[in-house]
């Protein structure tokens, strides 16, 4: 589900809808080709839509072709960014206003002139009446676009505070001899960690030893709130440096592999990995980040079964040069939620299911404020309010409850003050 999905429900159902993608203009157009499959010979009429993400426009101006023997239709792309077009639908007829036959051609495309050949695939659908190609980072005749992100940023303080975060996972690569590191994403609670696959121990950071450096394989994960920064101690202090790649072939928000060049030092065979710039700044470069969180599985040189944005980040674009990181120490639990803004409709909204319909149920209420229904606000509210506190116990269950011993799943990690190893795994 995208942020805009959200917005979108609640402008349908006040109504409020906000503005729409343009439809085709001149930048569009059908011609004879002479690329296979052929067509009949006559003369034919086409119109052109687009898509986003949430609809279809109105067609653009009819246009009339004729084919000669042997010849086919060619679409041809000007050489302009389609910005949010992620298809574009022709529309064929055999008379004007007479278009059935829907040939669809989807995205991306690449903002320069491009020559797109008819295949012999079609639906028989007529050109849509209206324009449905919402844009919901616009703003509609009751509310403005930065109203309506404020409200849904408001939710999700809410709703967060209330259930105490949004589970999600995430995680760093080590430095060898490196003991601390700036924890990245904003994060409320953390339950379980791992550091190249072996559990941690969760741990005060009281039991650290810190007299001088101990190498070796990390059994234990401190953290201490600095103001607005949360640090992370490892101990004891990482062996090995996580492997480092980069992007041989660019990735789109959509693609679910990951082909890279030039791994080093890369071990696990599936866990988290980070493409794009320091999410922190434990390389001292003081480099802003840029970066996507993304769960792998390693086949030769390639992260493949992407599951992409996680830790709070977004999926997105990115080119062929792009460094990757593996992420050796991994950790879960509750982190802050994501705050929105206009321009960011597009971005996956990842949420537990059952705030979803809150959400809904919240920006009903602002609208209905504004509109001074202040009855139905304040019911709509309660009932938002009694339904967060209900989310708070629908928490995900795997298999049949049991009880382990000291709190923790399969097996117990002590810290032990040793050169040799960093703790001591008790089944």
């Amino acid at each position: 589900m995208f942020v805009g999905d959200v917005i979108l429900s609640a402008r349908e159902a006040v109504p409020d809808l906000p503005g729409v993608l343009a439809p085709p203009g001149s930048e569009i157009s059908v011609i004879a080709g002479s690329t296979a499959p052929f067509f009949p010979a006559g003369t034919y009429y086409a119109v052109a839509t687009y898509v986003d993400i949430w609809g279809e426009t109105s067609p653009g101006p009819e246009m009339q072709i004729t084919l000669a023997a042997n010849q086919s239709f060619s679409v041809i792309i000007g050489g302009q960014t389609l910005r949010f077009v992620t298809a574009i639908n022709i529309y064929l007829g055999n008379s004007p206003g007479g278009e059935t036959w829907q040939y669809n051609f989807p995205g991306p495309f690449t903002g320069q002139p491009e020559n797109i050949t008819f295949t012999s695939t079609f639906n028989v659908i007529t050109p849509p009446f209206g324009n449905s190609a919402f844009l919901p980072d616009s703003g509609g005749p009751v509310a403005s676009a930065s109203q309506v992100f404020r409200w849904l940023n408001d939710a999700l303080n809410r709703l967060s505070g209330l259930n105490g975060g949004i589970p999600d996972m995430s995680g760093f690569g080590t430095q060898q001899g490196k003991a601390n590191y700036l924890m990245p994403g904003d994060w409320q609670t953390l339950s379980d960690a791992w550091y190249d696959g072996y559990p941690l121990f969760l741990g005060s950071s009281s039991l650290a030893f810190r007299h001088n450096t101990i190498t070796a394989l990390s059994g234990m994960m401190s953290y201490t709130q600095v103001a607005d920064t949360l640090i992370v101690e490892l101990f004891t202090q990482p062996d090995r440096n996580a492997g480092v790649g980069l992007l041989s072939v660019g990735m789109n928000p959509l693609s679910a592999v990951a082909q890279t060049s030039g791994m080093t030092g890369w071990v696990l065979p599936f866990g988290l990995a980070q493409i794009g710039s320091p999410a922190n700044d434990n390389s001292g470069l003081g480099i802003v980040a840029n970066y996507e969180i993304v769960a792998y599985t390693l086949s030769g040189n390639n992260l493949i079964s992407l599951v992409r944005g996680l830790g709070g980040t977004n999926a997105q674009n990115w080119p062929a040069g792009t460094p990757v990181y593996e992420l050796n120490c991994m950790f879960k639990g509750l982190r802050a939620p994501q705050l929105y803004s206009p321009g960011m409709a597009a971005n996956t909204l990842r949420l537990p299911s059952s705030w979803i319909p809150l959400m809904h149920m919240y920006l009903l209420a602002r609208y209905r404020r504004i509109e001074q229904q202040e009855d139905e606000a304040l019911k709509l509210m309660q009932t938002f309010e009694a339904g967060a506190k209900e989310a708070t116990k629908k928490k995900p269950a795997v298999g049949d409850r049991q009880i382990q011993p000291q709190d923790t799943v399969a097996v117990d990690v002590y810290p032990l003050l040793s050169r040799e190893f960093g703790g001591g795994i008790i089944p």
